[in-house]
């Protein structure tokens, strides 16, 4: 623990997690935890080192963001950008790619929470979601269910029902779900 302590580079002790979400929520979570042991460590006796702990906290945090950054904008927002085009094998692919990729962003947000700055992440997780709710309304492919299902994993169930409860614009008509009937309401 006290050679990492040491370590010069402090970005070199959370290299950026490269892959699938599950894997960079996984390595968000090793950071806030590897951050959590060294705070409850005997070795923060000395000043020097609470110091150093508190500059690895910060980049411990600032990766956390980097990687729930970079997850929202290319697993979740920019995923639905062939939807309209797609099979719907393609489509239900790309819908349970964004659906797992929201699963992870909320693992990360709770890592990253643990280290500090949670109003960023509510702020980026309620974008996130007018932003979804935004691109199906004006076509992108997605579905009402699928905005709804994404909804609830990003921000939970109560904002998932008051979607639900929210009037439809006049004249739009509900977008069919890919490979099964449309149940009218009556």
């Amino acid at each position: 623990m006290d050679d990492l302590l040491q370590a010069k580079d402090t970005a070199a002790l959370f290299p950026e997690a490269d892959g699938d979400a599950a894997s960079v929520a996984a390595a968000a979570l090793a950071v806030c935890t590897l951050v959590e042991d060294f705070e409850t460590s005997s070795f923060l006796n000395l000043p020097a080192r609470r110091e150093r702990v508190r500059t690895i906290r910060k980049a411990a945090d600032e990766a956390c963001r980097s990687s729930f950054n970079r997850l929202l904008n290319t697993n979740l927002l920019e995923a639905p950008q062939g939807l309209a085009a797609a099979t719907p094998g393609e489509a239900d692919a790309i819908v349970a790619g964004m659906e797992g990729a929201a699963r992870a962003l909320r693992r990360i947000e709770a890592s990253g929470r643990r280290l500090g700055g949670a109003e960023r992440y509510d702020a980026a997780l309620r974008a996130a979601a007018a932003a979804i709710v935004k691109g199906g309304a004006e076509g992108n492919g997605l579905t009402r269910p699928d905005m709804l299902r994404l909804v609830e994993i990003l921000l939970g169930p109560q904002a998932a029902l008051e979607m639900v409860n929210q009037p439809r614009r006049p004249g739009s008509t509900p977008a069919p779900a890919r490979g099964t009937p449309v149940l009218q309401r009556a």
